[in-house]
């Protein structure tokens, strides 16, 4: 009877086990196996002393399930992780608590096991080894998020370390008593298991301690930086980009072992009429050979169906582009996502780990208080991780707590609207359209390096995000320096135009990085940022000006580049038309003025203005172009 015990109490915990086994952080440390384990075997323990101590019988089911069974079981589960203090500081997570529950579930077997034989008790028993596995599995993630998290927030995730388990098995226990063992697999236990996977891929999306202790990071900061890269990832999405790459959240595991164990589960029901089986009485025949099968069979196809690698890249929140105003400088910088803790900020220049600055975030009418923040994370040199800052807030204030209410509440109303694409939806994904967002491709360029060769064709445009780049032009035999551009200046804008030849050469004066985009990210900018089309229509116009006085000797140069220009002003026009450059219709002058609603000679002055004297332009015909713009006619002179 002893051996037939331990055998009935030890096989569901080892199926369990080879079942989630692979998703374990430390699937190949025994020790901390091991650890767990006696975590869970302690605990039962423990509950087995306090029953014999201060026995407690109730007669509803409601009380036995709430009280007498799931408040006792996960309260000492409970304690047992909350004090536990190891040298791997990711051993209190999911994975750990998952492994404690199954060590108190093998215990909990052997000592009802051994002295129940009722039908009920038996299927109890077997469907307890998940539950136990879920639950302690809850309890690990969030004693483990406790401890990572201050203030309000720690708190918040003991309250859930508790509540959430406590409730599951409650739950689970009260419909299980009450003969309901259908409802409370399908309602309770398969969610459960779902859930459970959840906290899993998440748990196993988290570096280890050695990666965040080599970034200089602790969890909290980490969650940061990665959730930036989430909001980079998701804007890439949304605009269509080819180069966005975004893991599914779902991943189909098969593998040999995983059809072997599901083919083992299915045929275990045909094995009731076995000589072996037979002496069995039937409701605990009914319980090894029917619910045990389904139960494993259940599990094994929920666990390993959440991707982890779409918790390290993926994203399903809407970011919300915040300006940065830092106190006492020039510089501004941009924020997707604030924490009470802290934000990463794409700057455009580097702070070194320890610099203190106040900033403000302003977000529409929405402005936070002013806050201390201190560096603690910088990136303007590796090209494989994200450009820019990490800081931590000092002095954050229950107005700040407002603030991020605010702001919470106007992200989650963005986000509805954009996912059920309501009116107005298209001016909200305008707002996180950025240079910064839209332009991925970090590169590293030495000192000397020519970025734009005049007269070679080129479709690509650069923003500077570190170093100087200088902007000459050959004139004759003689060379011209236009500019000297530095961080979060754009060059090579006239990709616009398509693969027309450079009119400028830029050279780089020292060891630069710039970020590198086609043609057809600078269209995405243009067509969904009409603030950044109007103000690279006047950068432009701006540029051409300053050529113009530059090149004053060089009439022969000017007028080889006017060709150049009108091409380049002509291209303007098609795309704030919005419409594609290779259908265009031609239409009679009147006609055309009618269908855009403005004077016939204004339109001419517009087509016929001269591209290099576009800066000598009227403010109404400016005006006029950017009109042009809201029309979905697509035009050329006739």
């Amino acid at each position: 009877m002893g051996y037939l015990a331990v055998a009935v109490a030890a096989l569901p915990v080892l199926l369990f086990y080879f079942i989630y086994r692979d998703f374990f952080l430390f699937q190949h440390d025994w020790r901390i196996q091991l650890d767990a384990l006696f975590r869970g075997v302690f605990a039962a323990a423990a509950l087995l002393l306090l029953a014999y101590l201060m026995p407690l019988n109730v007669g509803t089911p409601w009380l036995s399930a709430f009280v007498q069974a799931a408040l006792p079981e996960k309260l000492i589960v409970f304690i047992c992780l909350l004090f536990w203090r190891g040298k791997h500081s990711l051993s209190v997570d999911t994975s750990f608590g998952a492994l404690a529950g199954l060590g108190f579930a093998f215990c909990e077997n052997l000592i009802y096991g051994m002295g129940q034989r009722d039908p009920i008790v038996a299927a109890r028993l077997l469907s307890a080894v998940p539950i136990h596995l879920v639950t302690c599995g809850f309890i690990g993630f969030y004693v483990w998020m406790a401890h990572n998290k201050s203030g309000a927030h720690r708190t918040l995730a003991y309250f859930v370390a508790f509540l959430l388990p406590f409730s599951i098995h409650a739950l689970f226990d009260l419909f299980t008593l009450a003969n309901h063992a259908w409802i409370a697999s399908a309602a309770i236990l398969f969610p459960s298991l779902v859930l459970f996977d959840l906290h899993l891929a998440f748990s196993r999306s988290i570096p280890s301690p050695a990666i965040m202790e080599s970034m200089g990071l602790r969890f909290p900061e980490w969650l940061i930086l990665r959730r930036q890269s989430q909001f980079e990832r998701w804007i890439l999405r949304s605009i269509s980009s080819e180069r966005a790459e975004y893991p599914p959240v779902f991943k189909l595991k098969l593998g040999p072992r995983r059809i072997l164990l599901a083919t083992f589960f299915v045929a275990l029901p045909l094995l009731q009429d076995t000589p072996i089986f037979r002496s069995i009485p039937p409701g605990e025949r009914s319980a090894f050979l029917f619910t045990l099968p389904l139960l494993l069979l259940t599990s094994l196809i929920a666990s390993g169906i959440f991707n982890p690698a779409f918790f390290r890249a993926g994203m399903l929140r809407i970011p919300l582009v915040m300006q940065v105003w830092f106190e006492g400088r020039s510089e501004q910088a941009t924020a997707y996502d604030l924490f009470h803790e802290g934000a990463f900020l794409k700057t455009t220049t580097a702070y070194n780990v320890g610099n203190e600055v106040t900033v403000t975030f302003s977000r529409g009418r929405f402005v936070s208080p002013s806050l201390r923040a201190r560096a603690i994370w910088d990136n303007h040199k590796n090209l494989r991780q994200e450009f820019g800052t990490v800081f931590v807030f000092e002095n954050a204030s229950s107005d700040m707590r407002w603030f991020l209410l605010r702001l919470w509440i106007l992200g989650l109303g963005q986000g509805l609207a954009y996912f059920f694409k309501t009116p107005g939806y298209s001016m909200i994904r305008r707002l996180f359209v950025q240079p910064e967002s839209v332009m991925h491709d970090l590169r590293y360029f030495p000192t000397g390096s020519v970025l734009i060769r005049q007269g070679e064709p080129g479709d690509e445009f650069f923003m500077i995000r570190q170093g100087s780049i200088r902007v000459t032009k050959h004139v004759g035999t003689n060379e011209q320096e236009l500019a000297i551009l530095g961080p979060g200046e754009i060059l090579g804008e006239m990709a616009i135009a398509g693969s027309l030849p450079r009119n400028a050469t830029a050279t780089c004066m020292s060891d630069s990085i710039l970020t590198v985009a086609d043609g057809r990210d600078l269209e995405d900018l243009v067509r969904n940022n009409p603030d950044f089309a109007r103000a690279l229509l006047h950068l432009m116009a701006r540029r051409f000006f300053e050529s113009s006085e530059t090149l004053e000797a060089g009439l022969e140069a000017a007028r080889a580049d006017e060709h150049l220009t009108e091409n380049l002003m002509r291209a303007w026009i098609v795309l704030l038309s919005n419409r594609d450059s290779r259908n265009r219709v031609t239409v009679p002058l009147e006609e055309t003025s009618r269908a855009f609603g403005i004077a016939p000679s204004l339109l001419e002055r517009i087509l016929r203005a001269k591209p290099r004297k576009i800066h000598e332009i009227e403010g109404d015909v400016l005006d006029a172009i950017w009109k042009l713009s809201r029309r979905k006619l697509n035009i050329r002179i006739t």
